[in-house]
């Protein structure tokens, strides 16, 4: 069988998983989907996974810096301490994880994120969305997966709306937003994608 990314998922939350971290996949920021977050004590950690080091998931996990107190590129190979992106990697702060047969090996430890030194809702919405929606949400899903028509986080969330509707007819957005497990940062742009995924159905 051929290793593809989302073969890797597993490993990689296992590793995480025994230091403690709770880890959901598939979380949606800057209009795309990061293949995991692991979170722990307010610490959050950006993931992203490719077979190879490429140029691309180094685009990729460097947007994880902008909301994560570390970030990790998942590759399936031992990638070269020489390479051009190992190296900016290693100016980023970005840390590395090689997951081979099964076994997952730190070839390269990330660097704090100062920006998060402090416990600051205010400072950025997605790093306390991140904690609040590991906290609140089941352990379900791999990441890393094509994401094909009917599933998603958009989806996930989309469920649980109607199942408190169901409950609570009348509930505003604001109050869908507080008391459901999301993602997004704000009831407006809930609503938003809610309204867009109703209109694809």
């Amino acid at each position: 069988m051929k290793l593809k990314e989302v073969n890797l998922y597993q490993p990689m939350k296992e590793w995480f998983v025994k230091q403690g971290y709770q880890v959901r996949p598939e979380f949606a920021i800057y209009h795309r989907n990061f293949d995991a977050i692991a979170v722990k004590d307010n610490i959050v950690i950006a993931i992203e996974m490719k077979m190879t080091l490429s140029k691309i998931l180094y685009l990729q996990i460097r947007d994880g810096c902008g909301f994560a107190d570390f970030s990790y590129a998942v590759v399936a190979t031992k990638p070269r301490k020489t390479a051009d992106m190992f190296k900016q990697l290693i100016y980023e702060g970005i840390g590395v994880l090689s997951v081979k047969n099964n076994k997952v090996e730190e070839v390269l430890a990330p660097v704090k994120n100062e920006k998060f030194n402090e416990v600051n809702p205010f400072l950025d919405p997605y790093h306390q969305k991140a904690v609040k929606y590991v906290e609140r949400t089941e352990d379900r899903g791999i990441g890393g997966k094509p994401q094909l028509k009917g599933e998603g986080p958009a989806r996930y969330v989309w469920e649980l709306i109607q199942e408190y509707r169901l409950k609570h007819p009348k509930a505003t957005w604001e109050e869908l937003y507080k008391e459901i497990p999301n993602h997004y940062c704000s009831y407006r742009s809930m609503q938003s994608a809610m309204s867009m995924l109703h209109q694809r159905r």
